[in-house]
């Protein structure tokens, strides 16, 4: 293989190299997708936890804590909120008609935490129906606004705990990719030692010949 064919090859090779480095770049078993923030709605605590995706997503179940999930809308972040002490009511749609069942004076914050169920904004999810009538799916309603707009600050600080790791897994991918180019040259340049012994370049010919 003469020197321009070497070049065309490394290059064509360069561009699946790259895209496999980024790529692996962005799984779990090269750098911790999960994050998990618990965050107290009560008091300006929140506890910010990067770990790999599996032990994320059992994170709740394994550590016994008892929370409201909050839906993110991301499968790597998970967002636990606690001390949901607010005054609320609490509807859940019916299994029969298109009312709301109004649960108020059977359950709270507390219950809610207990049975795991899920918010997004006020919209309300819970992982099986806890009334026979009514559907596991429902809303909340602050009974006072100023408890609604404190309940949103707080989860835009709770959010904000969570943090971008793109430049990070670009800098790996990087990494993996200069780690990749370097392993090719060594390989290639060894299978030409093998050949060709440490010459490099071509067969320079003598005066005479």
């Amino acid at each position: 293989m003469n020197q321009k064919q070497y070049v065309r090859l490394s290059i064509v090779l360069a561009v699946p190299a790259l895209i496999v480095s980024f790529w692996l770049a962005q799984q779990d078993f090269v750098f911790n997708k999960g994050q998990v923030v618990t965050c107290s709605m009560n008091s300006d605590f929140c506890y910010h936890e990067h770990m790999p995706l599996n032990e994320a997503e059992t994170y709740a179940e394994d550590y016994n804590i008892t929370a409201i999930k909050y839906d993110t809308f991301y499968p790597e972040t998970f967002l636990e909120i606690y001390n949901f002490d607010f005054p609320v009511r609490i509807y859940f749609n019916s299994i029969y008609t298109d009312k709301e069942i109004d649960v108020t004076d059977f359950i709270n914050g507390k219950m809610l935490e207990k049975k795991s169920c899920t918010l997004y904004e006020t919209r309300l999810t819970c992982k099986e129906s806890l009334f026979p009538n009514a559907s596991s799916f429902g809303r909340i309603e602050f009974v006072y606004p100023d408890d609604e707009a404190k309940y949103i600050d707080k989860i835009r600080e709770a959010k904000s705990h969570f943090e971008d790791y793109s430049l990070i897994r670009i800098a790996i991918g990087f990494g993996l990719f200069l780690l990749i180019a370097a392993s090719y040259l060594i390989f290639s340049w060894l299978i030409h030692f093998i050949i060709y012994g440490a010459r490099i370049g071509p067969k320079k010919k003598r005066p005479y010949q």
